[in-house]
């Protein structure tokens, strides 16, 4: 008799557990369980450096305006930490264009095929190796880079490469593959070692022309499907350690402004499938007055080539800049007749007080994305495109679980931090719904 009534108040008091745990389910609003997945995950903020990183100009080895040494001497002086420097593989004589057929960077080299070349001297190598004049903080020269934009289909893209033949004694020579278009050319390099992202879409897809703004203009080609899924096919196509990422701010935003909208609809599209796309933040620098509109901050142990390396293909990352039309970030005027600020215009524009990201956790338990940042004044939380939840201040803490935002969650959120100054921008954290609560 006294086991059967022991068992029958387990039986109770199981019941009644139950019952209040659904009760306490519905009360939080929750209807769901995500598996978040960051790419800040094993960053330490406390710990790592945060390293400035140009990643994408031009010298007069190629179309820019001012010598490599000039180039390098002028980031030097701007605080960079990571310079690679990206002239195109051609030359521009005149009004002609003269195709090399290797990649340019290797930073000694005077000449080739006849073709004068700008360089620097090992002396100078070694001074920004050692951070001369800077308090011994170096600046990383990324070896074997370069902007490869040569032939292709009617809409070619250009792409950046990095690392293509690193540690090779010879500058390795381009594949022809290159002149048939981008597909062609990451197809000829897939096992080369080397790491590339694609440059400015905008101007393949020509949302550069278009003036409108929104995610929701469905007239915005950066909307429509038949150039999302020529994005989508190429980076379902090649692994995520070669072909990285997009470059989604280009100078001071006139072509890219579209290029966010492009990056969202992309996301969305390969996430679920196991694919993440980084976005890349650069200057496009062709002279030392357009340095310093956007940058790149690697989050790394120290300044090396190997840590680098892991930070572009892990997502280690996280984008700034004093330029956005569409987010009206530096921009003043209508959507339509959108003008820069002056302290943006100006050559180089004002780099001072921009967000800085002091720390990216995340809670699993509670379900939540917690933003630490300086010179900020609101967090826009974003997912699939759609701004989903604002937060004031730098400090801010996104609720997946709250009735809601639960619902407008997607595959991935990331998020906008937004001062008076400028713009940061994090990579996209996963957002996998596993089960209903």
């Amino acid at each position: 008799m006294k086991r059967r009534l022991n068992m029958f108040f387990t039986i109770i008091a199981v019941i009644s557990f139950l019952a209040f745990s659904v009760v306490s389910c519905g009360e939080s609003g929750s209807k769901g369980v995500f598996d978040i997945t960051s790419p800040y995950e094993n960053v330490n903020w406390s710990a790592f450096g945060q390293y400035k990183a140009a990643l994408h100009s031009h010298t007069t080895n190629s179309d820019g305006s001012v010598a490599l040494s000039g180039s390098v001497d002028a980031h030097y002086a701007a605080g960079y930490d990571i310079l690679a420097t990206t002239d195109h593989v051609w030359k521009r004589v005149g009004v002609t264009e003269v195709y090399l057929d290797f990649i340019t960077t290797d930073y000694l080299q005077t000449s080739y095929n006849g073709t004068e070349l700008t360089s620097l001297t090992a002396a100078r190598i070694a001074e920004l190796d050692a951070g001369a004049n800077r308090e011994n903080r170096p600046m990383l020269l990324v070896p074997c880079s370069a902007e490869l934009a040569i032939g292709g289909d009617p809409t070619p893209d250009e792409a950046n490469v990095f690392f293509w033949g690193a540690g090779k004694d010879t500058m390795p020579a381009v594949p022809k593959a290159w002149t048939k278009g981008i597909d062609a050319g990451l197809a000829d390099a897939n096992d080369s070692g080397a790491i590339f992202f694609i440059n400015h879409p905008g101007r393949s897809t020509n949302a550069q022309n278009y003036k409108h703004g929104g995610a929701s203009d469905l007239a915005n080609p950066s909307n429509m499907s038949t150039w999302v899924r020529r994005y989508v096919n190429l980076y379902q196509k090649y692994p995520a350690n070669t072909l990285v990422g997009m470059e989604i701010f280009n100078r001071r935003d006139q072509d890219s402004r579209h290029d966010r909208i492009l990056w969202d609809n992309i996301l969305k599209t390969v996430i679920p499938s196991g694919r993440t796309i980084w976005g890349y933040a650069n200057d496009d620098s062709h002279s030392n007055g357009a340095i310093a509109v956007n940058y790149n901050i690697m989050l790394m142990p120290e300044n090396s080539l190997t840590n680098f390396r892991a930070a572009m293909i892990g997502g280690h990352s996280y984008m700034v800049t004093c330029a956005a039309y569409n987010e009206r970030v530096g921009v003043e005027g209508t959507v339509e007749s959108p003008t820069l600020l002056t302290r943006v215009s100006s050559s180089p524009p004002q780099d001072t007080n921009r967000p800085r990201i002091s720390g990216i956790t995340v809670d699993k338990n509670a379900e939540t994305i917690t933003i630490t940042a300086t010179d900020a004044d609101r967090i826009d939380w974003i997912s699939e495109g759609k701004v989903i939840h604002t937060t004031t201040g730098g400090t801010g803490t996104l609720n997946l679980l709250d009735a809601e935002i639960e619902p407008q969650v997607g595959s991935y959120v990331r998020a906008n931090i937004i001062g008076e100054y400028g713009m940061a921008v994090i990579q996209p954290i996963i957002t996998k719904r596993i089960a209903d609560k």
